[in-house]
């Protein structure tokens, strides 16, 4: 027959120990109120650690052993990692090499023209401040040229601004190349000319990169379709910047 045992205090017969025998179970049915609780081992279920602050995490050091790892300080966002010869994760700065820091980009579709044999401004320019000295610019162009006055007319394309380099030729026939650039024969067709450059400003001043053109013999235009192919439309160019961090 089941009996209630109604105390206040319970207190060992002798020393300071009250025990659950083996095979016996204590149960609690409604909750318990402990004053004053001790760190409890990992062996006894607990982790052996008296406090925590916000974030921390715990994880195993040894087979019966938890370690805590607390929570990173500034700089903020840093990830957790794990050497591969290590024992314990850690705490370790994002790795940022290589990410894009910023895109800015800029489009052109009004058409211009030039007679010029040295290079002049096509108008299509763009300005971006890199966040470090160390970042490098990504430049891409996609323009649209068209050569009407003569097949031996050529349109010759680059950037300028930052510290691209300025344009160098070969002057051997058939080879035409443009560092930061490219070079292009169309008299019967308006030509779509991908550009792509990469620049090392070494600055955080804002810099202002333009696309350049001329031609060698003619009239080169920029955006405008020729009258030969009617019904089709000019162009539209335009030119990207992307920070490349270090």
């Amino acid at each position: 027959m089941a009996s209630t045992i109604k105390v206040d205090q319970i207190e060992g017969s002798t020393g300071s120990t009250v025990t659950i025998p083996t095979g016996q179970t204590l149960t609690v049915t409604d909750g318990i109120s402990i004053g004053s609780i001790p760190t409890i081992t990992v062996a006894k279920g607990g982790t052996n650690t008296t406090s925590y602050a916000a974030g921390d995490i715990l994880y195993a050091s040894g087979a019966t052993t938890l370690t805590k790892l607390v929570k990173p300080g500034v700089p903020a966002g840093e990830v957790l990692t794990f050497a591969t010869s290590a024992s314990a994760p850690s705490w370790a700065a994002a790795a940022g090499g290589g990410k894009v820091g910023q895109v800015v980009s800029a489009i052109k579709t009004d058409t211009t023209s030039t007679s010029s044999v040295t290079a002049v401004t096509t108008g299509l320019s763009v300005t971006i401040t890199p966040s470090s000295a160390t970042s490098k610019i990504l430049l891409i162009g996609s323009v649209g040229v068209f050569t009407p006055d003569s097949i031996n007319n050529r349109a010759f394309l680059k950037f300028n601004g930052g510290n691209t380099a300025t344009f160098i030729g070969d002057a051997a026939v058939g080879h035409e190349t443009v560092v930061g650039g490219v070079c292009t024969r169309t008299s019967y067709g308006m030509l779509s000319a991908n550009m792509t450059y990469l620049d090392s400003p070494a600055t955080t001043v804002a810099t202002t990169y333009s696309i350049y053109f001329w031609g060698d013999t003619g009239t080169v235009w920029f955006n405008q379709s020729p009258t030969l192919d009617a019904g089709n439309g000019n162009g539209a160019s335009s030119i990207t910047a992307m920070e490349i961090l270090a």
